[in-house]
């Protein structure tokens, strides 16, 4: 005999499935299949030859960062329904859920390892994971979920800014 608990529970799994179904049935678009050399090739258009990157897989999907825009705005959405929280859903567990999320629109978000700073004083501040996303037309995003969900196009040269935090990438990891 199912108790109340079992009961929510599955009931529950049943509801968050159903709702991830829904939420993927609307997005109409055809991912494109890469091998991981595109990603390091991202890094690499950028000058961030020392960037330790990892992969997971032998192949990857991504998608204009059009698509990447809507998606991560979505999960987004759902990721900041739970607070941050440290050493139990903070930077690490916001961005492995980010990149799960994405996973389930059937897009590879890596994770980045990266070093932030103050944009005004160079001080710095803090190790933190965010997410990074290359797209179809090879250009590199970084994306961070404790930061207001916001992210920003790499570019060679140029800092990478969102909000008051400069950051600097050290690893990303795809899977």
């Amino acid at each position: 005999m199912n108790t109340i608990n079992e009961i929510a529970k599955n009931t529950g799994i049943a509801l968050t499935v159903s709702g991830l179904k829904m939420i993927r049935s609307g997005y109409q678009y055809n991912p494109t299949q890469v091998g991981f050399g595109v990603f390091k090739d991202a890094f690499n258009k950028e000058g961030l030859y020392n960037v330790e990157t990892k992969e997971q897989d032998i192949y990857y999907h991504i998608s204009t960062w059009k698509t990447y825009s809507d998606c991560l705005d979505t999960a987004y959405k759902i990721v900041k329904k739970f607070p941050w929280e440290k050493e139990f859903f903070d930077c690490d567990n916001r961005s492995a859920m980010m990149s799960v999320l994405l996973s389930i629109f059937g897009l590879a978000l890596g994770r980045a390892y990266v070093e932030v700073f103050n944009k005004d004083t160079g001080t710095q501040k803090y190790l933190h994971w965010c997410n990074v996303a290359v797209d179809t037309g090879g250009d590199l995003h970084l994306f961070d979920a404790d930061n207001e969900g916001q992210s920003v196009k790499v570019e060679r040269g140029k800092e990478l800014l969102i909000g008051n935090n400069r950051y600097k990438i050290i690893q990303a990891v795809f899977n």
